[in-house]
């Protein structure tokens, strides 16, 4: 390779929106789960991307692409450019052939399988629970909003 050739750049996730992060955030959790890590710890060891580092890419935080495609490459079906293609709007990978889907569980108040996927989380507090699916609900209403205003 040329010196004065051009490096390829993977974005920082600061780039992108709050709700972009989210949903690359909920994937991981998703894919990380259906691969066999209910728990931050054990995907830690599987692919050496740090519990604190896996926590800011799973809610959505700002983080570099060291630690997404770390991430990646650790989930079965998902590439180092996955986390790029979801932040975009692209399609999320399915969960290997023979993996479950992620497991749905009611909950107090629970409206959707969105707001049931969040409650499964089993290593977020109830609190944290609640903070997302709050901003499930306030985004949820502003697209109803959104959508009644282009139509009334």
């Amino acid at each position: 390779m040329r010196d004065d050739a051009p490096v390829a750049q993977r974005p920082h996730t600061k780039e992108f929106t709050a709700e972009d992060r989210r949903r690359l955030g909920l994937a991981a959790i998703r894919a990380r789960e259906a691969a066999g890590h209910p728990k931050r710890p054990s995907f830690r060891d599987a692919s050496g991307v740090s519990v604190r580092s896996n926590v800011k890419l799973e809610s959505g935080d700002p983080i570099g692409p060291y630690v997404y495609e770390a991430y990646a490459r650790a989930l079965p079906n998902w590439t180092e450019d996955t986390p790029v293609t979801i932040l975009n709007g692209g399609p999320i990978p399915p969960p290997a052939k023979g993996e479950e889907k992620p497991r749905m569980v009611e909950g107090p108040e629970l409206r959707d399988d969105i707001e049931r996927q969040f409650w499964a989380i089993t290593d977020l507090s109830e609190e944290e629970r609640w903070i997302f699916i709050d901003l499930h609900r306030a985004r949820t209403q502003r697209r109803n909003e959104s959508a009644q205003g282009q139509t009334g």
